[in-house]
């Protein structure tokens, strides 16, 4: 089962019948409330339990994924990026568009127009977000904090690179 990350839904359930006992649905229990956070990405397992009038029992589980409606996020943004020791470079254009996965984001151009950030979101609570990338040599680590639902895009980073360097920064992006 896949939900948009902080779309309220509630457990859809399960259904069981016994020879006996006919339909005891209403018997079935689940982890759903302790195990599936709506408001964090990532994957989840259910555990439905039901127990018929003599006790015999039956499980099931359901794979639950939270992911990023990512195509919120997609389009034209005005950016300023910062560089430690680098400087600001203001008033630049940056696209974000899909990546090779459903929580992946690729920002295209990052500080160069020959450079695109292909963004991992590793993790998501609220506003706040972890994420990785790795490009060749060069690894980005951070977090950002979306904004109106994407309309800005706040990232803060450290890059190191295959030589011993690192550096860190930030950008911002705001939508067009």
């Amino acid at each position: 089962m896949e939900i948009i990350y902080g779309t309220p839904t509630a457990d859809p359930g399960a259904t069981a019948k016994d020879e006996k006992d006919g339909d005891i649905s209403n018997k079935i229990k689940s982890n759903w409330n302790t195990n599936v956070d709506l408001n964090n990405i990532g994957e989840y397992t259910v555990t439905y339990y039901v127990e018929d009038g003599k006790a015999n029992s039956a499980t099931a589980t359901r794979k639950v994924i939270v992911k990023l409606n990512s195509s919120n996020y997609f389009g034209e943004y005005n950016t300023t990026w910062t560089v430690t020791g680098q400087g600001t470079y203001n008033n630049s254009i940056s696209t974000i568009s899909q990546g090779d996965s459903v929580n992946q984001f690729i920002i295209y151009p990052f500080r160069q127009a020959d450079i695109h950030l292909k963004v991992n979101i590793l993790g998501i609570k609220g506003d706040q977000f972890n994420f990785s990338q790795q490009d060749g040599g060069v690894l980005s680590e951070g977090s950002g904090t979306i904004v109106e639902n994407g309309k800005i895009i706040n990232l803060v980073f450290a890059m190191n690179n295959a030589n011993g360097g690192t550096y860190t920064g930030g950008q911002i992006l705001i939508k067009k």
